[in-house]
């Protein structure tokens, strides 16, 4: 129900930009949009908010946050310089699909990072040391 309602909300917002609407009627649009708007991002919300990986995310931001300038220009400097991709002259959908393969690529910076300051530096971020746990499995 989420996508209908988002879609109604896209389609409202850019007929009331683009098209002329009557004055009278252009607080009914406005309201469509907004209702519509806001129901279905609610509703897209909690079907996300129940994902592990998004999850994850939400949970380790602060980390996620500080890195995020760092991993994406890590993902531009491989993406870009080191494979020597040039899509600037490429077509909308081929440089969509660069920049959401950069951004993709640069998410995995960010866990690899997070991972690293989970494991070694918990307390740069304010976390309780993480319990050990011996080889027989057990917490020491």
């Amino acid at each position: 129900m989420a996508i209908p309602l988002i879609a109604l909300y896209v389609v409202v917002a850019v007929s009331a930009v683009h098209f002329t609407v009557p004055e009278g009627m252009l607080w009914v649009v406005r309201m469509i949009a907004a209702i519509s708007g806001a129901v279905g991002f609610t509703m897209l919300c909690i079907v996300v908010g129940e994902q592990p990986v998004l999850a994850r995310v939400g949970r380790d931001s602060l980390v996620f946050y500080a890195v995020n300038a760092l991993s994406l220009n890590v993902g531009k400097l491989v993406i870009f310089k080191l494979l020597d991709i040039d899509a600037v002259h490429w077509g909308y959908v081929g440089q969509l699909a660069m920049g959401l393969a950069t951004t993709a690529f640069a998410m995995l910076v960010m866990l690899l990072i997070d991972l690293v300051v989970q494991r070694y530096f918990w307390w740069s971020i304010g976390k309780d040391r993480p319990m050990s746990v011996s080889r027989t499995g057990t917490a020491e």
